[in-house]
């Protein structure tokens, strides 16, 4: 709510905290219905016609589908915001999802402890706040690397062991945060992610590629 401000209304009712679900952070939208270039609508898009889209505007907090307001909504060009479906892992072997250590509990969360060689990044994030645009691209882009080093140096690779000790203290450090230890996670955290690997076993020669903060 205090992100929003003046917009509370808009603002996402889900009963959660903001360290529990990924909120909607841009503010260049917020900038422009505040200087009213933008128009928020919250309900569910019943149909479309020739000349615009059949609108149901309900209050906040009423479910999808739920009653509210119809009204035809004129205008031109109509963009479709599809959603994100996290790529299926199911050509993984079945011992990569033994319990205590099913994704998104692995190895800086994209990792495998059993196999460093792979990573599944989109497979396996749920929610975060300050990791998706510019952001986004460099994290994908550093984990990228991670994995190129990984399979271009065995050397580089931390042991099943480690991978799940690191695992382990990582759950016992989040143990009083809402969600599970890899269920949400912030920028900063990733970073600290990054760090605490790279101190781990990657040679010196490599360390300069795999803490480059560019995508």
């Amino acid at each position: 709510m205090l992100f929003y401000r003046d917009l509370a209304e808009i603002a996402p009712h889900s009963g959660k905290g903001i360290s529990t679900e990924t909120p909607m952070i841009n503010t260049e939208i917020l900038d422009r219905i505040r200087a009213h270039k933008a128009e928020w609508l919250r309900g569910d898009i019943l149909g479309f016609e020739d000349n615009g889209i059949r609108f149901n505007h309900h209050t906040q907090g009423v479910p999808k589908n739920g009653p509210g307001r119809e009204s035809m909504e004129e205008g031109v060009v109509v963009i479709m915001a599809t959603g994100f479906k996290h790529p299926s892992l199911y050509i993984l072997p079945t011992d990569y999802f033994e319990e205590p250590f099913m994704p998104p509990k692995w190895y800086l969360q994209c990792f495998p402890p059993q196999h460093l060689t792979i990573c599944a990044e989109n497979s396996t994030f749920v929610n975060g706040i300050g990791v998706m645009g510019n952001f986004h691209i460099v994290h994908i882009g550093m984990y990228t690397r991670m994995l190129l080093m990984f399979l271009l140096d065995p050397l580089t690779r931390p042991t099943e062991y480690w991978m799940k000790m690191w695992i382990k203290m990582t759950r016992w450090i989040k143990n009083k945060a809402p969600t599970g230890a890899f269920d949400f996670f912030t920028y900063s955290e990733l970073i600290w992610w990054f760090v605490s690997a790279s101190f781990t076993k990657f040679p010196g020669h490599w360390k300069p590629l795999s803490n480059a903060y560019i995508g």
